[in-house]
């Protein structure tokens, strides 16, 4: 339970991290798309999605006792790798058996993770004239945006901003099914604390007897 509440503590603060990092993409997004804005500057912005593009990788590499917490079952594996646009997935596929479970309860179990993919998405940019990018999620939105804006021009802007905003929103769907997990375990910690107790108190009742009065 104690390591079960880890990774799902440090998940909380991952995805709590990672909507802020939704909150100032929307503001990049909602900048870039004002019409006022000269090629010069949308570059600018689009460097500043690079970097978040960098902290959402780095987000999602987050470890526990040095175990990829996204990578679902392959705790191993670093979960994303970046090179140049292209972001790519190295856990257990969401469409595979992804979960990682403990017991709460006697035939009770909870999911302790969430699979990477589902959470920050993919992206794959294909050589070509032009290249052809595709993915899902936040990450896909991200570059999208990203390489839009170095290019000096903001024309779909809005259009990667509402697959941003729909990433944002999973993601605080996840929040609310890793706070729900982490209630439970929190619950079973406190009930086995108190067993714990109990138990102690017991046996300290039991030592203290005093056996010869007890004989006569």
């Amino acid at each position: 339970v104690e390591f079960g509440l880890s990774e799902v503590d440090t998940t909380d603060s991952v995805l709590q991290q990672t909507v802020d990092i939704t909150h100032r993409a929307r503001e990049l997004t909602l900048q870039a798309a004002n019409s006022s804005q000269g090629p010069s500057q949308l570059q600018g912005i689009g460097k500043e999605i690079d970097q978040l593009i960098n902290e959402v990788v780095a987000l999602a590499n987050t470890t526990v006792n040095n175990r990829y917490i996204f990578s679902s079952k392959k705790t191993d594996t670093p979960t994303m790798t970046r090179s140049s646009d292209s972001v790519v997935y190295a856990g257990t596929s969401p469409a595979a058996d992804w979960q990682r479970e403990t017991e709460v309860s006697p035939g009770s179990l909870v999911t302790l993770n969430l699979n990477g993919e589902s959470v920050f998405g993919t992206v794959t940019v294909t050589p070509g004239a032009p290249p052809t990018v595709s993915g899902s999620g936040l990450l896909y939105g991200l570059v999208q945006l990203k390489r839009e804006l170095d290019s000096g021009v903001n024309t779909n802007a809005l259009v990667h901003l509402s697959t941003i905003d729909n990433s944002q929103s999973a993601i605080l769907n996840h929040l609310a099914t890793v706070g729900g997990v982490a209630n439970r375990l929190h619950l079973t910690e406190n009930r086995l604390d108190s067993r714990k107790s109990t138990f102690t108190q017991q046996l300290s009742a039991i030592q203290d007897v005093d056996l010869p009065k007890l004989v006569s």
